[in-house]
């Protein structure tokens, strides 16, 4: 990242903050105030609406108590323990895009313009990120004719070149140190930039197909669900952190390669197990 502390600071003194402790505490407490959600009834009538959190239920069975209940017995099924895989993955890659991949190219002083190249990868990576949700989110009803798993097959295989390509073009030691080194061939901005546009382009196809697949399987019980999901790529993003500091891009390359192949394969055996003739079977618990 790019960013310094002067043009930080500078930031805030223009935009009239300068205590951003103070506010930070400020804007936490105020989530205390809010008014709890109320159960909205459908159109239909005695059904409940799967997006609000029902507070009025008998007894004390409602609340966050409730809510973390519940997503313990959904995340403890067999299937969100496959997918929980999957999303382990998305977690590592978004680690890898947003901070590793960047340095690495910072750090590898043999390209042209090194440090320019940051943004332009990040540019890449965003460019990446609005094709493939757009093209998988956005027309999804069009692009997704053929199911859910071309889509994360198609990103799998994105990835795994990415990754390749990435192998032979970055330096080993580039996330931990900058260095004159030559990769297994001479680094090249071009490959730099079509990785970066690569590592976004994958990650939406994973994403926009695993919102999709839990929007459908899980409807009756959506908001654990999605829980689930953030948790767990939140887990894996603070766990790709904490080692991306430690080790080599070869060794990350490898971790992201094998979570991304078990992932895949978990992601396609429950929605192969979950996918019907007429549709997809909506899970409760």
């Amino acid at each position: 990242m790019i960013c310094k502390k002067d043009q930080t600071m500078e930031f805030m003194l223009i935009s009239g903050i300068k205590k951003p402790k103070e506010v930070s505490v400020v804007g936490v407490l105020l989530f205390l105030v809010l008014i709890p959600v109320r159960g909205i009834a459908r159109l239909s009538g005695e059904d409940v609406d799967a997006v609000a959190i029902n507070t009025e239920q008998e007894g004390s069975g409602g609340g966050p108590l409730h809510a973390i209940v519940s997503s313990w017995k959904l995340f403890i099924q067999p299937d969100m323990l496959l997918l929980s895989v999957c999303f382990f993955y998305t977690g590592l890659e978004l680690t890898f895009f947003s901070g590793v991949y960047g340095t690495s190219v910072g750090n590898t002083l043999v390209l042209q313009n090194a440090k320019g190249l940051i943004g332009i990868c990040g540019m890449f990576i965003g460019v990446g990120e609005i094709l493939g949700g757009g093209l998988f989110g956005l027309f999804g009803n069009r692009t997704n004719i053929y199911g859910r798993d071309p889509i994360v097959l198609l990103g799998y295989l994105v990835h795994m070149t990415c990754f390749m390509i990435v192998f032979i073009n970055i330096p080993m030691n580039s996330p931990v140190a900058a260095n004159i080194d030559s990769a297994f061939i001479a680094s090249n901005e071009y490959l730099a930039v079509l990785s970066a546009f690569m590592l976004g382009f994958g990650d939406a196809c994973f994403n926009t197909q695993i919102y999709s697949l839990l929007g459908d399987v899980y409807a009756n019980n959506s908001a654990p669900a999605f829980a689930i999901f953030k948790f767990v790529q939140s887990v894996a993003a603070a766990v790709g952190f904490t080692y991306s500091s430690v080790l080599n891009i070869y060794f990350q390359l490898g971790i992201l390669m094998l979570f991304g192949s078990v992932g895949a394969l978990c992601f396609f055996k429950v929605q192969w197990k979950c996918q019907k003739p007429a549709g997809y079977e909506p899970v409760d618990q």
